[in-house]
């Protein structure tokens, strides 16, 4: 008798879908060193007129990139939906700050999903690509930038 459940396809084709994801991502050349000065090279249209020595796998990434992110970002919101803090119920000797459990898991708030989560997206894009010189003039939003996703 086998005590062991199988793996849920579902969650196999998830796993394999994200572990394709971080293979692409880790073989393609980050675009954020190039990016700093490419930026002074915006001409007026709003576009930066260059030519580009690309890899097979840096155009394989590129191609799915968007599409890709959408779907994390998808994934993340989901994850984000079910994983909630809740009153969880008990007596405290603080009733302004009661004791919350996630709604899902019902692990004490933060829960380990949310904390996961966090550390990973919690940074503003415009913080990871600064080097430590550069910090202030980049670690601001871009002007563009939509204000409610600032932090």
């Amino acid at each position: 008798m086998h005590s062991e459940r199988p793996e849920d396809p579902q969650r196999e084709r998830l796993r394999e879908r994200l572990e394709v994801i971080r293979v692409l991502t880790e073989k393609a050349t980050s675009w954020r060193e190039a990016t700093l000065p490419l930026r002074a090279l915006i001409n007026r249209e709003g576009v930066v007129p260059i030519r580009a020595r690309l890899a097979g796998h840096d155009l394989d990434f590129l191609e799915i990139a968007r599409d890709e992110l959408l779907g994390l970002s998808e994934l993340g919101l989901r994850l984000l939906d079910l994983h909630q803090p809740r009153d969880a119920g008990g007596i405290t000797s603080d009733p302004a700050n009661p004791i919350l459990r996630c709604r899902s898991c019902m692990w004490r708030w933060p829960c380990p999903t949310f904390r996961a989560i966090a550390e990973s997206i919690d940074v503003p894009w415009w913080h990871r690509r600064a080097d430590a010189e550069e910090s202030i003039a980049l670690r601001t939003p871009p002007p563009d930038y939509p204000q409610n996703l600032c932090g």
